[in-house]
């Protein structure tokens, strides 16, 4: 199958190709791919799988190879699958404005932030909920924090009623259960940081509930004790939810064919390493405050009260 050059535009090379072509790029790469997958997690696995991805979103052909190479090799470093099904990652086709072209974007299901947040072996559950207006819900912040939720079906209530809130609970080993609510006001502040809204075709339009779960489990994170990759990788996540490029320059890794890839420019490099410390900032300040919460011999911050 042959490509077509469609020309180019802002230092990165745009063409037409076809599945085959991106089916053989990633064989050409099979080698990296394995290199950076976990032990328990098969090389085959993962190409069927992303090719998969690929084949049923046709716009992710319309990527740079090197951003869709990329994205897949991301995914193999975390060790989650890209499938779409198990809700754990996705390969995302966005449109880069100041490059002139589509990239694609490894992005995170809330299911893969929940599978990340356990790796440490620290933390042994992480369930997120949301609370309806008809449903009963019991807060208590103090020496003791406590939440008690019954959803609406169970007290007799005949329809959930309007969003409330949501929250996440998680289960450490050797402590307290420990949970953070997030209301609507969050709920708003995290669909205006995200980079496309709740246009139709993004998460927010078309997955609001599991993004309401996932924007739980962020909001809960700063208090997990999590390993400092699994850490960065959480902090990437919401960069990307805000259309910041956290990607890695990829070119030194991945085969590319003749011709293809991105010029990089002292911009794009001064660029790079902005956002790198600002992931950087995000990690330590996820820290600290672990820390912090620690030395106060509760692992929920916030004064009295209790809603219900």
């Amino acid at each position: 199958m042959t490509s077509e050059k469609d020309g180019k535009t802002g230092g990165a090379l745009v063409k037409k190709r076809g599945f085959a072509k991106v089916a053989e790029f990633m064989e050409k790469n099979r080698r990296q791919f394995e290199l950076a997958l976990p032990s328990r997690v098969s090389v085959d696995r993962l190409m069927r799988v992303a090719l998969t991805s690929i084949r049923k979103n046709p716009m992710l052909l319309q990527c740079t190879i090197e951003s869709l190479m990329g994205a897949v090799l991301e995914s193999a470093q975390l060790g989650l699958m890209p499938d779409g099904v198990l809700g754990h990652a996705y390969l995302i086709p966005r449109c880069n404005n100041k490059k002139g072209c589509y990239e694609a974007s490894f992005q995170l299901g809330y299911k893969g932030v929940i599978e990340l947040t356990l790796r440490s072996g620290k933390v042994l559950s992480v369930v997120p909920r949301i609370v309806y207006e008809n449903d009963y819900l019991e807060i208590e912040f103090g020496t003791e924090d406590h939440i008690k939720h019954t959803p609406w079906y169970m007290v007799g209530a005949t329809e959930p009623g309007k969003f409330r809130l949501a929250y996440a609970v998680a289960h450490i080993r050797d402590a307290r259960p420990i949970f953070w609510p997030i209301t609507e006001a969050d709920i708003q502040r995290a669909i205006k940081a995200s980079a496309y809204g709740e246009k139709a075709g993004t998460p927010w339009h078309d997955h609001r509930e599991a993004m309401i779960l996932k924007t739980a489990i962020h909001a809960l994170k700063k208090l997990l004790p999590l390993s400092p990759e699994d850490a960065v990788a959480l902090a990437r996540d919401e960069y990307r939810e805000a259309g910041v490029d956290v990607g890695g320059d990829w070119g030194d890794v991945i085969d590319l064919p003749e011709g293809e890839g991105f010029e990089r420019t002292s911009d794009d490099e001064a660029d790079g390493q902005e956002r790198v410390n600002e992931v950087k900032a995000e990690v330590e300040k996820a820290a600290q405050e672990l820390e912090r919460v620690k030395g106060q011999g509760s692992l929920m911050p916030g004064g009295d009260g209790k809603t219900t």
